[in-house]
């Protein structure tokens, strides 16, 4: 049986073809991605210190924070675990939905590659490891690469729409919003409208749409109106597919539950530590968390979380001090979700039948050729050249 080109190479590819990358510029992205979190992590400090030593009673900062840390029941912490497992899960489940249309039918495959990916996503620094899922499930299935980019783009901006109208909707819902909480509530509900618009126009005329992006747009800033007709493209194309696979409406109700299931976990170990969150509080302080874990940082998103957790819940708990209980809180929930990845990841290593140090081979080739490339093609090229 003969296999198309691409499948060809990369099953070639494994033999070892020496990627082309360089352990200075690797260095380079571990040493950015430090500074970026130790300034995360002072910007942290610098806001919390003062309630920190409030109620320190003459102990150091981190005997506080300790303190903090352990006099959570380890019961909380557990039902953390288990929700955000089951949330991990979801998101593994969902994204085959999106891959099953694509011609992959091995389930079990799918969801081990989907395992290795999101794990990147977290150790590897910059979020750089967001194109080790593509770039996997191209190397070890008939899906192409562009195909494979294209799942993410449908799950990042179902996500980001899901999160706006999240924020929104729980800003104006808060017992007491302030003035700038309205505001910024208004400013969701634009941003989603106009989304949802422009996303409508590209469904019902591309060329239309892509003559008013280029003649708005377009004027002022020609890159960015082109990456926004990608975008476009890309996401309409996804969840044609999606709806062609019959598997749309399970998708939207997996990121519901996906999203609930984050929400719910959230609330449930804020309330471990003393925060007394309600469940709008937390879709809320959810939201801006995402939002900030999305910069570009250190693995594990270590800095820009306990950054945006604490910022979250001073926002929507005026008056509250967030102290060392905010900074324990931020730090355990930073922890197991990292550990949770890291952990559902390793079972599903061997399969993939990558070798030491090959995730990130891989995530640079993908990069590169991303970055290079005028099509498709020299992306798969590039994918394959990885050695397992």
């Amino acid at each position: 049986m003969s296999l198309p080109a691409d499948r060809g190479r990369i099953l070639m590819a494994n033999g070892g073809a020496r990627p082309r990358w360089s352990g200075g510029r690797l260095f380079g992205r571990a040493a950015v991605s430090v500074l970026i979190a130790v300034l995360f992590l002072w910007l942290t400090w610098r806001g919390l210190r003062a309630e920190v030593m409030l109620v320190s009673d003459g102990r150091s900062a981190l005997e506080t924070i300790w303190e903090a840390a352990t006099s959570v029941p380890l019961s909380a912490i557990a039902l953390y675990a288990l929700l955000f497992l089951a949330l991990h899960v979801v998101r593994l489940v969902r994204w085959a939905f999106q891959v099953r249309p694509l011609g992959e039918r091995d389930t079990l495959k799918v969801l081990r590659i989907g395992a290795v990916g999101n794990a990147a996503i977290v150790a590897l620094p910059l979020r750089l490891g967001e194109l080790v899922r593509p770039a996997l499930l191209a190397r070890e299935s008939h899906v192409r690469f562009s195909a494979a980019m294209g799942t993410a783009v449908v799950e990042r901006v179902v996500d980001g729409l899901v999160l706006v109208l999240m924020l929104g909707a729980s800003l104006l819902l808060l017992p007491e919003p302030t003035p700038l909480l309205r505001n910024a509530a208004i400013a969701c509900a634009v941003l989603f409208v106009g989304a949802a618009m422009a996303v409508a126009a590209f469904v019902i005329s591309r060329s239309v749409a892509r003559r008013v992006l280029q003649a708005t747009v377009g004027r002022v800033l020609p890159r960015a109106a082109s990456r926004i007709d990608a975008l476009l493209e890309d996401f309409v194309d996804g969840c044609a597919t999606l709806r062609r696979g019959g598997g749309l409406w399970a998708y939207l109700g997996l990121t519901l539950l996906y999203w609930w299931l984050n929400v719910v976990s959230l609330v449930l170990l804020a309330r471990a530590f003393g925060f007394a969150l309600g469940w709008w509080e937390g879709a809320a302080v959810l939201a801006i968390l995402v939002a900030g874990i999305l910069l570009p940082a250190g693995p594990g998103y270590f800095g820009n979380f306990q950054l945006f957790l604490a910022e979250g819940l001073r926002l929507v708990l005026p008056g509250v001090l967030i102290g060392a209980a905010g900074l324990a809180f931020a730090l355990i929930m930073n922890l197991v979700q990292v550990a949770v990845q890291l952990l559902v990841a390793v079972p599903a290593l061997p399969a993939t039948g990558l070798r030491s140090g090959a995730l990130v081979a891989l995530e640079h080739s993908a990069l590169r050729a991303a970055e290079e490339s005028a099509g498709a093609g020299s992306v798969e090229e590039a994918v394959a050249e990885q050695p397992g």
